[in-house]
């Protein structure tokens, strides 16, 4: 609702004409305590419509709190470490600190690139899991491919990690 107060106030004798406009109406009052009493039940009306709008918006955050957090990001194709386990595999520890998460989330990822990727395993294998990240190990060739091949070949490949941590509201 549009409010508008207009104050005209002529004073003659102690003698007070008082004109005021609400939602384009217009009320003459000759006194100024018909005004003062206008005026109060007025703010009354208005600090009402305030109340109500403040309720409204805490039942928002009420929901909002409810909703659930998510954040995601991609990993560089060049972040990957040799596994020192074994004769094959990677790893790689993604840093999920900057989404300040107060729980351990639950992650998903994938592996995208520009070749071989879908001759892996372990990309979706989350190990480690805290609320401020988690680490992959990746198999190329279902684990009979050397490390250091591995290794060599990643700026072809072009291998990054795709993940999204998802927090469930309170």
């Amino acid at each position: 609702m549009q409010l508008r107060i207009l104050l005209f106030i002529s004073s003659v004798a102690n003698f007070y004409m008082i004109v005021y406009a609400m939602d384009d109406s217009f009320f003459w009052n000759n006194t100024s305590v018909d005004f003062y009493n206008g005026l109060k039940q007025q703010i009354g009306n208005i600090q009402q419509k305030l109340n109500d709008q403040e309720k409204k918006i805490s039942e928002h955050e009420q929901t909002i709190k409810k909703l659930p957090k998510f954040c995601y990001g991609t990993t560089n194709s060049d972040q990957w470490l040799p596994f020192n386990q074994g004769p094959s595999g990677l790893m790689m520890y993604i840093n999920t600190t900057s989404c300040h998460f107060n729980q351990m989330p639950t992650y998903f990822t994938s592996l995208s690139g520009d070749s071989e990727h879908w001759t892996t395993t372990g990309m979706t294998s989350i190990y480690r899991g805290t609320s401020t990240g988690f680490t992959i190990f990746l198999y190329p060739d279902i684990g009979r491919e050397p490390k250091q091949y591995s290794m060599e070949r990643l700026a072809i490949r072009k291998w990054k990690l795709n993940w999204i941590g998802i927090v469930q509201g309170e």
